[in-house]
């Protein structure tokens, strides 16, 4: 204790188990659950709504790189789609887009600080310090590793969407159909 009656703490961060340093509790925030729950938040409202938001130009470009004779430049690409399916062709595929970059913003923002604080107190405080450009470049890939994952069967989704000339509900049930008796056969 000290003169004035109060107890000293320690300033370095641990995990109070065994008292080894824990880089989650090295930050003026510490990194506990609902930080982290904060970051998937982030990584689901940017990617999520930012990758929505641009379905139209999505639709065209995945029919461009599709039917290049049909659909040779954006412009003329949004001109054909309104003509032959309407104003709400250039939306669809708007669902898989929505949930699987959702996703894949949770996994990059939420699993890049998760793997940070991890491959940093694996390094111990001092090597965490002097080796953070690698940490932070190691828990960025593997971060963007399980966000794709997550990704990827919504991104099927979406661009078998998008180039079908069908009905849009229609198109969806049967495109997901067909991949989930696929893949699990």
């Amino acid at each position: 204790m000290s003169q004035s009656g109060t107890t000293t703490t320690t300033t370095t961060p641990t995990n109070g188990n065994d008292g080894a340093w824990d880089a989650r509790w090295s930050h003026p925030v510490p990194h506990d659950n609902v930080y982290y729950s904060k970051c998937v938040l982030g990584g689901i409202l940017s990617c999520g709504i930012t990758h929505t938001a641009i379905t139209p130009l999505d639709v065209v470009k995945c029919n461009m790189q599709v039917n290049p004779q049909k659909y040779p430049s954006l412009v003329q690409g949004m001109r054909t789609v309104v003509a032959e399916e309407g104003m709400v062709g250039l939306v669809k595929g708007w669902g898989p887009t929505a949930i699987g970059y959702s996703l894949q913003g949770a996994g990059k923002f939420g699993f890049y600080e998760f793997f940070k604080d991890t491959y940093s107190t694996a390094m111990g405080e001092e090597n965490s310090y002097k080796y953070r450009g690698l940490i932070y470049a190691a828990a960025s890939g593997s971060a963007e590793f399980f966000a794709d994952i997550m990704l990827c069967p919504f991104e099927m989704v979406k661009v078998r969407t998008n180039t079908r000339h069908t009905r849009i509900l229609w198109s969806i049930w049967n495109t997901s159909t067909h991949i989930l008796t696929h893949s699990l056969t």
